[in-house]
């Protein structure tokens, strides 16, 4: 199985004052509502960001000078528009220095008023938070990268959730090489499914400027890995408490297949989920259920799995 590179760089950012020291509560004219999530972006559910407050994260020093994209002035107005643009820069995006790590309440959302965006498009309303500024963000339902904020009640859930616990990391089994590194030394950790590691905080990448875990091993070497895999098709990121529950729930050697990403005739529907996710189609039969993956077939009866080719 090839081994997790997740960060080839880690530029230590561990005492990130912008996002670590926010005071939410001294906002009086707007009330911040807790959050109730445990995912970043919302997608569909864009409503959910009414009363948040977002962190706008650095960029990558290289793409600076483009600055960020879709800052508008007004969401009735032309997209396409230079004079449309908040604090427009020489490349017909937002300046960067302007915007970099401001803080914004989301005073309201509206549909994308653009015949021709408005099933994947909408726009977030936006008050900074240091100033009576309003802006509107062009936020798409689908692609999560083009969402450059953090939910400031994520951060804090997230920390509340990992920080000063033990966590177990899942390989990618079928990722291209990438290596786990020490943050201090740059050498290649061997990081595997039979070990806990003690997350120290939740911080940002300094070069990705993502959200990660600083996580720590026996040796006390220290690593990072990107929260948001948590949420893929396959989590990657599971607390011990979590990991040792399905233990003991599923038997060692399904446990233990279900961890290197295998599928064994007897798994439930829901050792095959943790193992290989989501299917792409199920098809269903009085005689049982067909569950199509991108090159198997698994046969399940009374949701348990039969066979499979």
């Amino acid at each position: 199985m090839k081994k997790v590179l997740l960060l080839l760089m880690f530029i230590p950012i561990i005492s990130y004052s912008q996002i670590s020291t926010i005071k939410v509560a001294d906002e009086k004219d707007i009330k911040t509502i807790e959050y109730d999530s445990l995912k970043n972006f919302q997608g569909e559910n864009y409503s959910n960001y009414i009363g948040q407050d977002l962190f706008l994260r650095p960029i990558n020093e290289k793409l600076r000078k483009y600055g960020y994209d879709n800052f508008k002035l007004d969401p009735n107005g032309s997209s396409y528009s230079d004079s449309n643009i908040y604090k427009k820069n020489k490349k017909a995006e937002s300046n960067y220095e302007e915007l970099q790590s401001k803080v914004f309440t989301v005073i309201d959302v509206m549909k994308d008023p653009s015949r021709a965006t408005n099933r994947t498009m909408a726009y977030l309303k936006l008050k900074f938070k240091d100033n009576e500024d309003v802006v509107f963000f062009k936020y798409s339902k689908v692609y999560s990268h083009s969402f450059p904020f953090t939910v400031m009640g994520y951060f804090e859930k997230s920390k509340e959730i990992f920080v000063g616990n033990e966590v177990l990391i899942r390989d990618f089994k079928n990722a291209s090489a990438m290596n786990i590194t020490d943050i201090n030394n740059g050498e290649v950790l061997n990081i595997g499914t039979d070990k806990y590691y003690k997350c120290l905080d939740v911080t940002l990448d300094g070069k990705s400027f993502k959200l990660v875990l600083l996580l720590e091993t026996e040796a006390k070497q220290k690593f990072t890995f990107n929260l948001s895999t948590r949420f893929l098709n396959i989590p990657r990121i599971l607390l011990k408490s979590e990991a040792e529950s399905y233990k003991v729930k599923f038997g060692n050697s399904y446990w233990e297949a279900i961890l290197n990403e295998e599928v064994i005739v007897g798994f439930t529907e829901e050792m095959t989920l943790l193992s290989w996710g989501e299917p792409k189609s199920i098809n269903r039969s009085s005689s049982g259920d067909q569950w199509v993956y991108s090159s198997q077939y698994l046969y399940f009866e009374n949701g348990i799995m039969q066979s499979f080719n």
